[in-house]
């Protein structure tokens, strides 16, 4: 029993948690990962959770087999259309003749691969770690921090809800827009676009209702045996 606590108090489970928190929250307070540097530092973070996973050892690995050939195969699908393949022309290669004959006009020749574009391909790959560690790192944690760590992100709703309401009654210069621009609409609260935001409260709202349907059984048990 105490080296099962000592592991789930840990230097490597405490920084794990850290890393998931600062994820969730940089995701929609840092310019929701859109500009550059902000999607560099959720791709910095996501690395440092998939390495603290692994460090942690098979008492954090908690995946089902299926679980993870499936995470296998995500991570891996992407880098196979990254394989030069000499010896074939692009002209041979699905929906690639355009683009060989406008690479031909230009006088530019590139290693052949399964992707049209490489860099593209290897850039959606390391923005697709920020999801692939958040799901890692959860599935690491104990069902009491995972609830620590919603009740983080409901938090950042209503904070998000409110921003919203004060932005919609003031104008683009406002002090509420947050140095946002205005493209995308006034009511988006830290994102760059209406849409993600209010996807991110509409999430909000479904898990958290979700939850309440979940436990309002087990509240009325334990008021009645009260």
């Amino acid at each position: 029993m105490t080296s099962h606590n000592n592991h789930h108090n840990g230097p490597v489970m405490r920084l794990s948690i850290f890393t998931l928190s600062l994820l969730l929250l940089a995701a929609p307070l840092f310019r929701s990962g859109k500009v550059p540097l902000a999607l560099m530092l959720l791709e910095l973070l996501a690395v440092l959770g998939v390495v603290l996973y692994f460090w942690g050892g098979s008492k954090m690995q908690h995946l089902s087999r299926i679980e993870k050939w499936m995470l296998g195969l995500l991570l891996v699908f992407p880098l196979l259309q990254l394989i030069p393949l000499p010896g074939v022309s692009r002209l041979n290669l699905p929906g690639q003749a355009d683009y060989y004959t406008s690479l031909q006009l230009v006088g530019e020749q590139g290693l052949v691969t399964l992707s049209i574009l490489p860099r593209e391909t290897l850039l959606g790959w390391l923005a697709m770690l920020v999801p692939v560690a958040t799901f890692l790192l959860t599935r690491a944690l104990s069902v009491h921090r995972i609830h620590i760590l919603l009740a983080l992100v409901f938090g950042m709703a209503a904070g998000q809800a409110l921003l919203g309401l004060m932005q919609f009654g003031a104008g683009p210069d406002s002090v509420f827009m947050l140095g946002m621009e205005e493209a995308g609409g006034t009511t988006k609260g830290t994102w760059t676009g209406r849409n993600n935001y209010a996807n991110f409260l509409n999430m909000s709202l479904m898990v958290s209702l979700a939850l309440f349907f979940a436990t309002l059984g087990r509240h009325q048990q334990t008021s009645g045996e009260q």
